[in-house]
């Protein structure tokens, strides 16, 4: 009986890592004319459109970079209503079309795309991160399998 759960607790924690890696590293997509997203640091956002206008607010300094363009949040005074003491804003500007743009800086940056032809845009963790936040599931994994075969075992 002891194999029969042994197995089973085996399989359950293995499906629990692949369940909780997929939910965090996976990208997120959206499409539409107007697309609204907030994002953070070590982000990357893929837009797939003709004439795109960007606009970004947050409460933390922000910087957006696709290689050759840079978008950057300006201190500026804060709308009615804004929770936080500091207001960081850029645009709206118009980018390039169809390019990758690394989230340099910032926190809770909130994105705001603009085009007047449908677009698509994913939101994705950079490899290196998903090879990190994987690598970090995996050993919780481990470490709650183990931690719970020592406790019944006992």
């Amino acid at each position: 009986m002891k194999k029969v759960l042994f197995w089973i607790w085996l399989a359950v924690c293995i499906l629990g890592v692949f369940l909780v890696s997929g939910l965090i590293t996976a990208d997120q997509n959206y499409t539409g004319t107007e697309v609204a997203l907030t994002t953070s640091e070590s982000k990357l956002i893929t837009i797939s459109a003709g004439e795109i206008t960007i606009e970004a607010a947050s409460a933390n300094f922000f910087a957006l970079r696709n290689g050759s363009e840079t978008v950057v949040g300006v201190l500026t005074q804060k709308p009615l209503g804004w929770g936080s003491d500091l207001y960081f804003r850029a645009g709206p500007v118009e980018i390039s079309d169809s390019s990758t743009w690394v989230v340099e800086k910032g926190t809770n940056v909130t994105i705001q795309l603009n085009s007047p032809e449908t677009m698509t845009v994913q939101e994705s963790l950079k490899t290196v991160d998903k090879v990190g936040s994987t690598f970090a599931i995996v050993m919780m994994g481990v470490l709650i399998w183990l931690v719970v075969l020592l406790l019944f075992s006992v």
